[in-house]
Order: structure tokens, then sequence, then C-alpha cells
């Protein structure tokens, strides 16, 4: 590896695909950023999964043996012990938009994600486990009816102003017993695949490794997107980013394949009248929406852009606002 330019693997279902001579293609990151990968074109069938009904060894097991692999990953993602995510700190570094603590923290919190506990509440609150693992009647009078939350085939393509992201997109994956396949974003190209490669050491051959599939590949390309985004190939898409990259993979779109689409979010806080009814109170307020406004270098979704206050109009109440 040539100093500066890291090479990144396609993860593929328990599988390690390492560029090599002949299988090799240079990306430009952000902030000057470079790395280099397999030809994703060379290898969309590693990629995708061609026939849904392999999923069955994933819905055939239990959420309880899925959350207990998931927790014992949970336990490897400890930045001072994992080589992978050092590596993905690093880059993250360069190509991110988040200052050293700030990325630290992020990374810090990677185990918390993957609390066994948390995520039996998450799958129970969201979808039901008894859904998730069986047949389950429908209330009088439809008993006779059963109903079945059944994995889906899905791309998800993230967002990497945070590189939560990509540890939520795992989880999410598993707790859906869903075939995912990562199109990691150029300024997180590795958070997503270091993750999966801890997944990988700790057992290759479980369920939930032989359906998580990870790579790279630029931002409108048509001749990947039109191949992987086929219905006998994806079943939903998730869809991080801005409005142009939403737009671009809508082309592909045709019945059978449903978009969620995370869109830009413009988030806003709401100040009312008696944050301005004495001098420690305005204090109170500015500090809030300083941390709301500020936190994560300003990157997240989450960071309040737009405020409304509750005031009077008159000139002294004006001049007291600003």
């Amino acid at each position: 590896m040539m100093e500066g330019l890291r090479d990144i693997p396609i993860v593929a279902r328990g599988r390690i695909i390492m560029p090599s001579a002949g299988d090799m293609v240079e990306f430009k990151g952000r902030g000057g950023a470079s790395f280099r990968s397999p030809d994703p074109h060379r290898h969309i069938h590693d990629l995708v999964l061609g026939n849904p009904a392999q999923l069955a060894d994933l819905n055939d097991l239990k959420m309880a043996s899925i959350i207990e692999f998931l927790a014992a990953a949970g336990k490897r993602l400890r930045l001072e012990d994992n080589a992978y995510l050092q590596d993905s700190f690093e880059l993250a570094l360069k190509a991110g938009g988040l200052a050293e603590p700030i990325l630290r923290g992020v990374y810090d919190e990677l185990p918390n994600l993957f609390d066994g506990d948390m995520l039996t509440a998450m799958a129970e609150s969201t979808i039901g486990i008894a859904y998730l693992d069986g047949w389950v009647p429908a209330r009088a009078p439809n008993e006779h009816v059963r109903v079945r939350a059944v994995g889906t085939r899905q791309l998800h393509i993230t967002a990497g102003n945070v590189p939560v992201v990509a540890a939520l997109t795992v989880v999410r994956g598993a707790l859906t017993k869903s075939d995912i396949l990562i199109k990691s974003p150029s300024n997180d190209p590795l958070t997503a695949n270091a993750i999966a490669r801890t997944l990988i050491d700790l057992d290759a051959g479980h369920p939930l490794v032989k359906h998580i599939a990870v790579g790279y590949w630029k931002g409108g390309d048509e001749q990947m997107d039109s191949q992987i985004v086929r219905t006998s190939r994806i079943d939903k898409i998730t869809a991080w980013g801005g409005m142009s990259s939403v737009k671009h993979i809508q082309k592909f779109l045709s019945p059978g394949i449903d978009l969620t689409a995370l869109n830009p979010k413009y988030s806003m806080s709401v100040i009312g009248a008696d944050a301005l009814s004495s001098d420690e109170a305005m204090d109170e307020a500015a500090t809030g929406l300083s941390v709301i406004s500020g936190f994560f270098n300003q990157t997240a979704c989450t960071n309040t852009r737009i405020v409304y206050v509750e005031s009077d109009t008159d000139a002294a109440s004006i001049e007291r606002l600003v």
C-alpha cells in the first residue's frame, strides 16, 4: 500500500475481497483522502443476493440468538482494541468533518449501540419479537389469520457525516432479519467495513455475517446502480444524503422496490416567551440553543438550523431579543 493510500476491501457475506493487480480502482475521498478498492463493477454478484430463498437461514434464526451475537460483537467494537476501527478512525479524521475529540466520542459510543437489552427493546417496540420469530394469530374475529415479519434484500446508501450511521445500519438490518448491501459514503468509506470485518472475526459462518455486504462505488455511477437496483436483486432501498443522490436513485425504481428516502433534515427549535422573562432564563435558552446548533461540528441532521422565538413585536421586545 502506498503511503497515504489505503486498500479497502469489499466485504461479501463472510468473504474479504482485497484489491489486487487487475482488480483495483483508486477513489478520491473527501478532504484529500484517497483509497483503493476492488473494481465494484466486477463484483456485483458478490454484492447482491440474487435468490431471496437464501434468506431462510436468517429468518429461521431466533431473535435471541441474533441479539446475543450482536452484543458479543459490540464488546469487540472498542476503538482502543480494534485495528479495523483504528484504521477507520484515522481515515474518517481526514475524509470527514468532525474534529478528533468529537470523532473519538462517536467511536467510543459504538459498543453501546450493540447493547443486548437496548436491541431487545428496539426489536420489541418497533416490530415485535414474536412476529420476527414466527407466525402470530390475529385478534378476533380474524384469529384464523397468521402474520409474520419477513426479512428482505436491502440496499443502504448511507451518509458519512456521523459514523454511527454505519452501526445503526448493521443493527437495523440484523433486527429485521434482512440481507443488507451497504454502499459506503466517500466521507466515511471504512466504518461499515470495519464493523462487518469484526463480525466475520467473531464467527465467519454466522447467518448474520452471510447477509452483510459492504462496498464502495462512486455516487452517480449509473452502470453500477442499474445493475444492482433490480427487482431480482433488491427489495428495499434506504437512501441517506443530499437531494441529488436521492433523485438519482429514484431513476432506477420499479414496482416491487420500496424506497425510504432520508433526505436532508432541517431541524428547528422553538423558544417560548418564558425564555425571555429574565436574564437568567435568556442565558439558559441561549446556552441550550448553542449546544443543539453546534454539536458534531454542525454536521448532524439534528442540528438546529431555524429558530422560532415567541416574542412581542414592539421595538423594545425586538431589541431585547436580538
